[in-house]
């Protein structure tokens, strides 16, 4: 029963994910949210895409350059 329960209080809530290049990832970033150019917000004011917009495009959110990614399905 305890174990349902803590699936019932995960549904929906997922930890954030970043799409960064090796240059960009760990660095510092405003923690305030900006607007994205397709409408959705994007994590923080220094990043330029959204996470979708980034995985669509295979770019870094901060800076925009190309990043080599391999999505396989579930």
């Amino acid at each position: 029963m305890a174990e349902q329960k803590r699936e019932a209080d995960t549904v929906g809530n997922l930890k954030e994910s970043y799409l960064l290049c090796s240059h960009c990832d760990g660095q510092w970033v405003d923690a305030h949210p900006r607007t994205c150019a397709c409408g959705q917000p994007a994590t923080s004011r220094d990043f330029l895409l959204c996470l979708a917009c980034a995985l669509r495009s295979h770019r870094c959110q901060h800076c925009g350059t190309p990043v080599d990614i391999r999505i396989d399905s579930c």
